[in-house]
């Protein structure tokens, strides 16, 4: 723990004229990177948005060999091209150093220890050895800056030359009075618990933290000297008081990072690292997300009597996937706004929906297109999986097992009918198909299914086999003529153009859309269970994603107002209409963000269409999709009208706006998800339960479904 009386910060320097001396040269091939400001990052809000902190003990993080945990100031900073941690200890400093601007690469990094007597000595007018509160580096005037803090004073210098690391043995000081006196509203001069600096959307902050409060001053750019001299004080406990698991208000430590592509907040306190990382895109966009969630639960989930809705609605057609996905969609959305509030009722209700879906299995089982509410009844099930009894795992299990034999006996019907070249067979039918009806859709709602019943079940002797599968229906999900066999089948889903028909239209948008976001929500599973995705899982996505651009008026639209509009030519308002296409681009440009924007294509300006869509449809336009009052009846379903508006509420508003939460949510951590074996360990614990034979179809597989002929390597 950092000790009381000598409380640290968050931005900490080693300046170093011995720079040589203390942190070994790195090998560059041409001239050290030129400083930078530590971290920069796009953010919304000063809280990084109301989440939860993570944590882990400050010895785990910081790993062996390291610095006391009962320390003065700790800090990061660019270190010519890498990030390094530093901790100062009573009259040490220690530093480690991780590879580009990740925090996270320093993990498992060695420490090394120095004197503080040997940076500084010999220095003119240096700060002191102990009693460090806040050490910082910035840019100032171009050139790099460094600021150490202790007591009621502070010691400064930079660079000699811009763009180098050259600093002087010569220090400036001055009381934090004089720094800050000429200052509107400004700290106490007294001392500082904590002074951090991060950039974020291009501006430089200064954080300054003093007992319960929060000092903040913003830039105009990165250089330090273009924060103005007017502060805003906020008291901690307001700025917080939304997020679940705070670990105080009055941190002693509070410095900020950069963990992949996010901003991180990062709070030491008694011996434990708490973190929790910026979404990375407009606060706005992610509040929009939850209102629309609050809505939809207004009038569908509150109702008492939802669940005798949905089964006096029931009948074995169409309706039994549907009914029952309407279920699922109730319980993804109380889950993602528990994610959020951490709520009793949220996760109540949750379990609850979850519950009767599964209670009534035999109701939606093995019916067409089954794959996208088995999809989401795992997802919910991976979330709740430790409140789930004993009972309802094994249920939970024993239904995806039913339905990965469904979907593997529709693909392996298929693959006979092909192997015997009865290609106009109603079996091979099933997953091939592209004048005016695609089986993409089919084939990706499988995929997506099977990929979370493999991951989700990965300790089970079946799992690679139902992956095999997944990763089969993943191939066919997107293919022209000239793709080929895979799985011992060739398929055609799609023109050689890559235009796709549904229902009979030519071009269909959304469900253009949809096979890509089929594939999507199908690398979900092996992200929660940090395995790999599947190159299958891309198969043709950027062919599609690129012809998809033709459908659409670009942003800025030409004519105003019609951006990302369905042009005429292409059946705008047709199929669910230039809205339900807006919803389906919305929840796909997320899902592409939260692969990291390349989730198989070069998708580009990502952002601005979850921020439009948000914007300009889901909230702004969603009255048009309101009951009058809270549904309290309903017709059957006929596929038009009143029914057709209340099922694509529920699965297009409440479930695609909870799932745009969860994926951002569940991307940092798997919380309190199921855990699941790795790749590497299901592979040393599985495959002795196969016996390989290339010279046999993959797909004679005996009657217990236990593999005994699939060329594992084909897809390894």
């Amino acid at each position: 723990m950092r000790r009381r009386g000598c409380r640290i910060e968050s931005v900490v320097a080693l300046l170093i004229i011995f720079g040589l001396f203390f942190l070994p040269e790195p090998v560059y091939a041409q001239a050290d990177p030129p400083p930078e400001m530590y971290p920069q990052a796009n953010c919304g809000g000063i809280n990084i948005a109301d989440r939860r902190f993570l944590s882990l003990p400050l010895s785990g993080w910081w790993g062996s060999g390291r610095p006391p945990v009962d320390y003065d100031a700790y800090t990061t900073r660019m270190w010519k091209g890498n990030v390094q941690e530093l901790v100062y200890a009573q009259s040490d400093v220690w530093v480690r150093t991780g590879s580009g601007r990740d925090a996270e690469s320093l993990r498992g990094k060695a420490w090394q220890r120095y004197p503080l007597s040997s940076v500084w000595g010999g220095h003119t007018n240096p700060p002191p050895f102990t009693g460090i509160s806040s050490a910082s580096y910035s840019i100032s005037n171009g050139k790099f800056s460094e600021v150490i803090i202790s007591g009621n004073k502070v010691w400064y210098r930079s660079t000699q030359t811009s763009g180098a690391y050259d600093f002087p043995t010569v220090w400036n000081s001055k009381l934090l009075s004089e720094a800050w006196g000429g200052t509107t509203n400004p700290p106490g001069f007294g001392s500082v618990d904590e002074r951090s600096l991060r950039v974020v959307n291009g501006k430089i902050e200064e954080l300054v933290v003093q007992g319960g409060m929060l000092y903040r001053r913003i830039g105009t750019g990165v250089d330090i000297n273009t924060l103005p001299g007017v502060w805003t004080n906020y008291v901690i406990a307001n700025i917080w008081k939304n997020v679940p698991d705070v670990p105080t208000v009055t941190p002693g430590t509070l410095n900020y990072q950069f963990s992949g592509n996010k901003l991180r907040e990062v709070v030491i306190l008694n011996g434990n690292y708490y973190y929790r990382d910026c979404r990375g895109y407009p606060e706005s966009v992610y509040d929009s997300a939850l209102r629309m969630i609050d809505t939809f639960l207004y009038y569908y989930s509150d109702t008492t009597n939802y669940e005798a809705l949905v089964n006096a609605n029931y009948d074995n057609s169409l309706m039994g996937s549907e009914a029952f996905r309407s279920l699922m969609a109730n319980a993804v959305a109380h889950t993602a706004r528990y994610q959020i509030y951490h709520q009793t009722v949220d996760k109540d209700k949750a379990l609850y929906y979850f519950g009767a879906t599964l209670a009534n299995f035999g109701k939606w089982k093995e019916v067409w297109l089954s794959g996208i509410g088995t999809r989401d009844f795992l997802l919910v099930a991976w979330y709740w999986w430790n409140n789930l009894s004993t009972t309802q795992r094994a249920e939970t299990k024993a239904v995806a097992i039913t339905q990965a034999n469904y979907f593997m006996n529709i693909i392996k019907r298929a693959i006979d009918a092909y192997q015997r070249g009865d290609l106009t067979s109603a079996d091979y039918k099933t997953v091939s198909g592209y004048i005016n009806d695609t089986k993409a859709e089919e084939n990706g709602a499988s995929a997506e299914a099977l990929s979370f019943i493999g991951q989700l079940f990965a300790d089970d002797p079946q799992s690679l086999l139902w992956e095999y599968y997944a990763r089969c229906y993943a191939y066919h999900t997107i293919t022209p003529s000239s793709d080929g066999q895979k799985c011992f089948i060739d398929t055609q889903t799609v023109y050689d153009d890559f235009t796709l028909d549904n229902h009979n239209y030519h071009p269909s948008p959304v469900y253009t859309l949809a096979a890509i976001a089929s594939l999507q929500q199908g690398e979900l599973a092996y992200h929660l269970n940090g395995v790999a995705n599947p190159p299958e899982f891309r198969h043709n996505i950027t062919n599609l994603w690129q012809n998809f651009h033709n459908y659409y008026y670009t942003y800025p639209a030409d004519p105003p107002g019609n951006s990302f509009k369905i042009k005429p030519e292409y059946n705008p308002g047709a199929d669910w209409g230039d809205t339900h296409v807006s919803l389906a681009m919305t929840e796909f440009s997320y899902t592409g963000l939260f692969g990291g924007g390349n989730s198989g294509a070069n998708f580009t300006n990502l952002e601005t269409y979850a921020v439009i869509f948000f914007d300009d449809w889901w909230y702004r336009n969603f009255t048009r999709y309101n009951e009058p009052a809270v549904v309290s009846s309903m017709p059957k379903y006929n596929g038009s009208g009143v029914t057709l508006r209340w099922f694509g509420n529920g699965l297009s508003h409440g479930k695609g706006a909870g799932e745009i939460v969860l994926y951002h949510e569940l991307s940092d951590s798997k919380l309190n998800l199921r855990q699941v074996p790795s790749s590497a360990d299901r592979i040393k614990n599985i495959i002795r339960n196969f016996t390989r034979n290339t010279t046999a179809s993959f797909y004679d597989a005996n009657a217990d479904e236990t593999v005994n002929s699939i060329d594992l390597e084909a897809f390894r």
